[in-house]
């Protein structure tokens, strides 16, 4: 579902408990990949099994996307980064 980099903000409201929960996981700046990742999942309205296989897929296809070796290495005027993510954007279309 994810197939931009760019991220727009979004606001919401959140119980005390939720949102208690939540600053925690801020600490290890891990709150809103959570956040985002749960919305996705929920929107794509799949089975949890597929949610996470796309989940997982989005997390590899974002290391791919940071790794600076990857970026750096083209064939065919291609970076093979680019090519493995769009090799992985057929596995989340194929889910």
């Amino acid at each position: 579902m994810e197939s931009s980099n760019r991220l727009v903000p979004y606001s919401l409201y959140l119980s005390q408990e939720t949102y208690t929960a939540l600053k925690e996981k801020a600490k290890s700046r891990q709150a809103s990949k959570v956040v985002r990742d749960a919305i996705t999942m929920i929107l794509e309205g799949t089975d949890q099994f597929t949610s996470g296989y796309r989940k997982g897929v989005r997390d590899a296809m974002d290391i791919v996307h940071k790794d600076e070796l990857a970026g750096t290495v083209a064939v065919h005027d291609k970076r093979i980064a680019d090519h493995l993510i769009d090799q992985m954007e057929g596995l989340i279309d194929e889910a």
